[in-house]
């Protein structure tokens, strides 16, 4: 009898044991920071991807001969049907004829409208305001698209990967006289 108690009390420290280190493991699991976002930048270019950096290359979307141009794929719209679809590119540029931006390294968003062609740039940032906050500009629009009649803002940055979100509304005064204020 004695052992058999002694085993079931071995079998339920075990058990709990076990728990806590799921328990644990999951916990590190999910409050791991998220990749910075331009991370993106950090893997080898897709077929696609070269593809894409070459006809902006094409175009003349460079600062000049010492700039290296490399664009990534953000996103689909719809996603993963690239006949019909558009497409969100992220366009890295490196070059020390970019001082009229204020920085060497600029981060633009372009859209591409139908497959094939070159797309629109939408915005620029430098990569350090991109690295600190994400990509929301503070001197103009935040980059966006149309899906099925609606406009969706291009969310991304600092961590994480890009999505499409509903543009946000901001605040509206209140109407509501208790929330005005004594001095009204």
């Amino acid at each position: 009898m004695i052992a058999s108690v002694t085993r079931r009390s071995v079998v339920r420290a075990l058990v709990l044991t076990g728990i806590l280190a799921v328990s644990a493991v999951g916990t590190a699991l999910l409050s791991a920071p998220a990749a910075p976002s331009l991370a993106v930048f950090d893997r080898p270019a897709t077929e696609l991807e070269l593809e894409k950096q070459a006809q902006f290359e094409a175009e003349g979307f460079v600062a000049g001969p010492e700039s290296n141009l490399h664009a990534r794929l953000l996103l689909e719209a719809p996603p993963g049907n690239r006949e019909i679809g558009q497409r969100v590119w992220a366009l890295r540029i490196d070059s020390s004829e970019l001082s009229f931006f204020g920085a060497d390294e600029l981060v633009c968003l372009a859209v591409e409208a139908s497959p094939g062609t070159v797309g629109t740039i939408q915005t620029c940032m430098p990569v350090v305001d991109v690295e600190r906050r994400g990509f929301v500009p503070l001197d103009g629009p935040r980059p966006y698209l149309f899906v099925d009649g609606d406009e969706l803002i291009i969310e991304w940055g600092p961590t994480g990967d890009a999505r499409l979100i509903p543009r946000p509304t901001p605040p509206t005064p209140s109407t509501d006289p208790t929330e005005q204020g004594a001095d009204s």
